[in-house]
């Protein structure tokens, strides 16, 4: 939680850390779950967001205009100019962003990420991340995958006038079924001893510092030195530079774990958790 608000005030105000440990921290009394009780609550939470998602996106449709902020508009260049006003400005503005999401989190990305949660638990606990999906399951997933993901290329075709993040709702949906096969075809890729699949391994061990690390690069590029760019960049200029940063990653994920066993980050958020969980035994003594 204390990485996440400092990642989401100081760096980037779309920070997931601090939601995701104040989901963790609402659901823990829910790990120890028999299976199926496990599995029925998590699913439950997901139908609850997936039905507020649906929700969210036909009533921004009917009842309000919610289309996408133009970069020629006077509206964006009053926020271009805010934003690069100063530091100071950005801290706020990303406190702001960052402490929002948590507060109206249960109108919407709460139960989603808490349902996730509880069914990545009921998944290990299950032996899913060993095994992967059964054919049958297999086949139920790609069609729910197929039927959500076609719902939303539709509603980004169709005339209806959203924003990126009204549409983004819905794909959070069909997200849940892709992200299952992308695992499942994963763990077959590690069964079978793929050598492709070993050059993801390093930047695995190293997610956290690699997460942040990139916010900080990003934040230094895009907000300090190159600030015209989003004056002129397009599409094709973020995938070029995410795809650039990402072959960056895994070559200093591999270069790094040369020399060390873990990333600065890790060390110290599970130093700090050796340490919390050492004192509460240490009262449970007492």
């Amino acid at each position: 939680m204390i990485f996440g608000l400092l990642h989401g005030v100081f760096i980037f105000g779309g920070d997931i850390l601090l939601l995701y440990s104040v989901c963790a921290l609402t659901i823990l009394s829910s790990l120890t779950l028999p299976l199926r009780e496990l599995l029925h609550k998590s699913l439950l939470f997901l139908i609850i967001g997936a039905l507020l998602s649906i929700i969210a996106t036909v009533v921004l449709a009917m009842f309000f205009e919610d289309s996408a902020m133009l970069r020629s508009s006077e509206e964006y260049a009053e926020l271009y100019e805010l934003w690069f006003s100063g530091y100071l400005n950005q801290i706020w503005m990303q406190g702001g962003v960052a402490i929002a999401i948590v507060l109206f989190s249960p109108l919407f990305i709460y139960w989603q990420v808490a349902g996730l949660m509880m069914l990545g638990i009921f998944l290990y606990r299950f032996g899913f991340f060993t095994k992967g999906l059964k054919r049958s399951q297999l086949v139920i997933i790609s069609l729910a995958a197929i039927f959500f993901t076609s719902i939303d290329i539709s509603i980004r075709l169709s005339s209806l006038k959203l924003s990126e993040e009204t549409i983004s709702t819905m794909a959070s949906i069909s997200a849940i079924f892709v992200a299952l096969l992308y695992a499942h075809f994963v763990i077959r890729l590690i069964n079978n001893k793929n050598n492709i699949i070993k050059l993801f391994t390093a930047p695995g061990k190293l997610a956290f510092s690699l997460y942040i690390l990139q916010s900080i690069t990003m934040a230094i590029i895009l907000r300090f030195w190159h600030q015209d760019f989003h004056l002129t960049a397009h599409r094709i200029d973020y995938v070029l530079i995410a795809a650039a940063y990402t072959l960056i990653q895994i070559a200093l994920a591999h270069w790094y774990l040369r020399y060390f066993n873990q990333g600065p980050l890790e060390y110290i958020w599970r130093k700090a958790y050796r340490h919390s969980l050492h004192m509460s035994q240490k009262k449970r003594i007492a």
